[in-house]
């Protein structure tokens, strides 16, 4: 699997960036978020991407920055939405204006959309809905989500968990610290 492209712009439009690798050419489709990051034509450039492989062909899919390429991931796993889809949503809209609409259930917003009807844009929200709100309790608490991720993975219920890593959350510097503390607490329950 490809993860990144390091290499220099070869070509670049709002669709697609070709990225010379060593002498070899690559041909990435991309969101305009990331084209309009892209430096000029021959200059060094490093861009996250995802392979897709389709009946015909593989395709690359070139994102500004790792969390883009995370929804991008999430999108598609959206039954119905295609890469091509995917790529049109992250393209119309920032990844902070999606992540809202999907919150707050706008129908009208992702229907706007090219490739996105009101029954797909239902169908975003009522699947992604769950994930985004994990996705920013993970960010807002990255301690806590890792240490109860890690016991959740050793076999503890999560809300037995949740409620040790809340306990001991204040005592703890970091999460190997945080997971240690809560084994040691519930080993005794």
């Amino acid at each position: 699997m490809i993860h990144a492209l390091r290499g220099k712009v070869f070509k670049k439009n709002p669709e697609t960036l070709e990225v010379d690798v060593s002498g070899v050419i690559f041909q990435v489709k991309i969101t305009l978020n990331a084209y309009s990051i892209l430096p000029p034509v021959g200059n060094e450039c490093f861009i996250p991407v995802e392979m897709v492989f389709g009946e015909r062909d593989i395709e690359l899919y070139g994102f500004a920055d790792e969390n883009e390429r995370e929804m991008f991931r999430c999108i598609c796993g959206v039954r119905g939405i295609g890469p091509r889809i995917a790529r049109n949503i992250l393209s119309s809209l920032s990844l902070d204006q999606f992540v809202s609409s999907v919150k707050r259930g706008e129908v009208r917003t992702l229907s706007k959309i090219p490739g996105v009807g009101k029954k797909t844009a239902e169908r975003l929200i009522f699947e992604l809905k769950d994930r985004v709100a994990a996705a920013e309790k993970e960010e807002a608490e990255p301690v806590v989500f890792q240490a109860v991720e890690a016991l959740v993975n050793l076999g503890f219920k999560r809300t037995e968990a949740e409620d040790t890593v809340a306990q001991l959350a204040g005592s703890c510097s970091s999460v190997e610290e945080l997971i240690r503390a809560s084994l040691r607490r519930l080993a005794r329950i």
